[in-house]
């Protein structure tokens, strides 16, 4: 089945703006909305091609997929290439791909100077050793995001032909769509995600500073509840002088001005959900 490829985490409750007590921000709300739309495309992608009778879809094996690639890449036109990625785990998509990912779409697309998007399941990204082979991926010019929720993987190339893996049951074995329409309907859902996923590189920055265990990550906690200097930092048994240090360093690690600005980072990156998710922090990369 197509949805039997993904492995759907619970989906984040809203925080609330940090020392704000309020309505709740609707960014989650959206992000769901989108992934559950993009669901329905790739539901609707495969009963096209089925329907099609296989006319524009070839199944593809895992071994075959290095070489599909690169024939792709040097068949398109010579002006750079878009390269879309969906994707829950690299040592996932490794199977499904033949190869190891970052080398295989390092060689393939970023050292022939074609342009490289993936959208990543968070939980996945934020442990060893995906954290760091997502580090090289946005080093050498990816542009890697991060979604609170896996879908099934489809790798784009260009505007003709796109890569669908459609079940864990044969995780080494995708559908090559080749029928224009389809590919330009799964664009378009990959541009969608792609402005609600968060950038990897804020993630990576604020994360293990504001989830290791660390009077930072209480601070932060204390905030997303709402509760007052006074009485956080009498909680904490230190003094709201100390505590809005705390409160100083956290905007800093976010790269914010204010506290309400905090509160949408905050929510944009789910990183009080990811607290709740990730067990245990310290398996967080150093």
């Amino acid at each position: 089945m197509l949805l039997g490829g993904s492995d759907p985490a619970v989906l984040p409750e809203r925080p609330r703006l940090l020392g704000v007590q309020g309505p709740e921000t609707s960014g989650t709300s959206d992000i769901e909305s989108a992934i559950e739309g993009a669901r329905l495309l790739l539901l609707d992608a495969l009963i096209t091609s089925r329907r099609e009778r296989f006319m524009s879809t070839t199944p593809v094996e895992a071994s075959q997929f290095p070489l599909l690639l690169s024939q792709l890449m040097r068949s398109g036109p010579e002006q750079a290439l878009p390269v879309q990625v969906i994707c829950g785990s690299l040592d996932g998509l490794a199977q499904q791909m033949g190869a190891d990912p970052v080398e295989l779409l390092c060689r393939e697309v970023l050292d022939r100077g074609h342009r490289l998007t993936i959208l990543h399941h968070d939980l996945a990204a934020l442990r060893i050793p995906d954290l760091q082979r997502l580090a090289v991926l946005a080093g050498a010019g990816a542009d890697v995001r991060l979604l609170p929720r896996s879908l099934p993987t489809v790798t784009v190339v260009g505007a003709e032909s796109a890569l669908l893996h459609t079940s864990l049951d044969c995780p080494k074995q995708a559908l090559l769509i080749r029928s224009p329409e389809t590919v330009r309907a799964l664009q378009r859902m990959h541009d969608g995600l792609r402005d609600l996923a968060v950038d990897f590189r804020l993630v990576r920055q604020a994360v293990p500073v504001l989830l290791r265990p660390s009077p930072l990550a209480e601070v932060l906690e204390k905030l997303c509840a709402g509760m007052k200097d006074e009485s956080a930092a009498r909680q904490m048994r230190v003094s709201v002088r100390t505590y809005r240090r705390y409160v100083a360093n956290i905007l800093k690690t976010l790269d914010v001005t204010s506290r309400f600005e905090a509160g949408m980072r905050v929510s944009q990156l789910g990183l009080t959900d990811l607290g709740r998710r990730l067990s245990p922090v310290s398996e967080l990369a150093q």
